[in-house]
């Protein structure tokens, strides 16, 4: 058996531990982690995509509002959505990582709630994760 690289096993307990996500061991076997750079309408994010199954976006606001982070969520879901879908994925989980996640959750909320109640958004398929910076792994290389 091979050892795991340590970003992998990090994304793995940030999976099934903060996540919440109960994919099998052989979902992990395949694991792409990569940042994106800021486009014109969405800020710098995370992306990994577990297994060929489960998509996932991290959003890090460093000094962003709550109004700014709640587009940027906007933002994240549509695109999300339009991946996982594009890619034939099981889930969408879109992660946002605040300093004060109980004060920050109802707006996010909101927004997600809105986005997840169009038709045709497969939102049991869809969920969002408010958590602190801290819980989130740490990037490849790091």
């Amino acid at each position: 058996m091979s050892a795991v690289p340590e970003s992998a096993a990090g994304v793995r307990r940030f999976v099934r531990e903060v996540l919440g996500c109960g994919c099998p061991e052989a979902v992990f076997e395949h694991i792409e982690d990569a940042p994106l750079p800021a486009t014109g309408d969405l800020p710098a994010y995370r992306r990994l995509l577990i297994g060929q199954r489960l998509l996932i976006y991290v959003l890090v606001p460093v000094s962003a509002s709550p109004a700014s982070a709640a587009a940027a969520l906007a933002g994240l879901l549509e695109r999300g959505q339009r991946e996982r879908d594009r890619l034939g994925l099981n889930r969408f989980r879109a992660v946002v990582g605040v300093d004060d996640p109980p004060a920050w959750e109802p707006r996010l909320r909101t927004v997600f709630e809105t986005f997840a109640a169009r038709p045709g958004v497969g939102a049991d398929r869809l969920h969002l994760h408010v958590v602190a910076p801290g819980a989130c792994p740490p990037g490849p290389g790091a």
